[in-house]
């Protein structure tokens, strides 16, 4: 199908949007359709007029990605706190950019 549109385009000069179906129903899955995309039409197609995935169960997964992100970066604040890398909980949290500078710092002095 993306052959086609390709092909369309170049003999038309006009382009179509494309909306795969059939079960993506995990992050990983949307990403290779993103890849084959991206691929055979190009970084113009990669925009919600020319290319969309509709899927509630797809949505579900990128939460429970996103939330294990979450809970994850929620871990490694907790142990910088415990090691009083960071102050308590009673300042904010920091930003992932702060976590990650002070993971940088841990290892340089870890060798």
């Amino acid at each position: 199908m993306l052959r086609a549109i390709r092909d369309f385009f170049w003999k038309t000069g006009k382009k179509v949007g494309f909306k795969p179906a059939g079960g993506i129903r995990t992050a990983k899955e949307s990403l290779a359709w993103l890849s084959l995309v991206k691929e055979e039409l190009g970084d113009d197609w990669l925009t919600p007029d020319l290319f969309r995935i509709g899927a509630s169960s797809l949505l579900l997964d990128i939460e429970k990605q996103v939330s294990g992100k979450t809970l994850a970066l929620e871990g490694v604040e907790t142990e910088l706190i415990r090691t009083r890398a960071l102050p308590p909980s009673s300042t904010p949290a920091p930003a992932v950019d702060q976590v990650q500078d002070l993971l940088k710092d841990l290892l340089v002095s870890a060798k």
